[in-house]
């Protein structure tokens, strides 16, 4: 009977610490203000603003809820992916309520769940059109609404990234005069070199 009694323990640990390290790893951040929107559309160029609405009649659809719970998990897998994240791509999330309401009137939102993409503190346009992405979406979905909007962008500020790092790379190589053989994902590993400054492999 102890050893059912262990086993289960050790499940439901292992359920809730899976469950802790996702929502870690997950770099969507919740807003509940005003205030605090503002500030994350001014600290960083581009933001996506993932808007819901969950008032007392939609909390007793339990199909909703699921169905919300699944978008929830779907964006924040999303945050994670690497290229949006290196490219600067600061994600947020916001419920339809008395502090969010003039917000998503103001940006012209008219249904939820929505996806709203800023750039510089901006709804972005495209042909004359918001770049507004309404109901429930797949990643695919919300991959290609991102990348047809702000694609070229992003990767334009990694290959930056990318440059900065190698000059940096070059730096330490030169004046560290020690073998690096990692630098760390994802950018794999490098082949020592001889002499600092002659021969370099990479």
């Amino acid at each position: 009977m102890n050893s059912v009694k262990n086993r289960l323990f050790l499940l439901s640990m292992f359920v809730v610490g899976f469950g802790f390290v996702s929502q870690i790893n997950a770099r969507a951040h919740m807003i509940h203000t005003e205030d605090k929107f503002y500030k994350a559309l001014d600290s960083r160029r581009f933001v996506i603003a993932f808007f819901y609405s969950e008032n007392k009649e939609l909390k007793r659809d339990r199909f909703y809820r699921a169905d919300l719970k699944a978008l929830h998990r779907t964006f924040d897998r999303v945050s994670t992916l690497w290229a949006y994240h290196e490219g600067g791509l600061h994600f947020i999330k916001g419920k339809q309520d008395r502090e969010l309401s003039r917000i998503v009137q103001q940006f012209g939102i008219t249904s939820f769940p929505a996806c709203a993409l800023f750039e510089d503190g901006k709804l972005i346009e495209k042909d004359n059109k918001p770049a507004i992405l309404y109901g429930f979406f797949s990643q695919d979905t919300l991959r290609s609404f991102i990348d047809d909007h702000i694609g070229d962008e992003l990767a334009e500020r990694r290959e930056k990234k990318e440059e900065a790092r190698e000059r940096a790379r070059e730096l330490r190589r030169y004046y560290w005069g020690a073998s690096w053989p990692y630098y760390g994902y994802p950018y794999g590993y490098y082949r020592p070199y001889r002499r600092v400054g002659v021969d370099l492999y990479l």
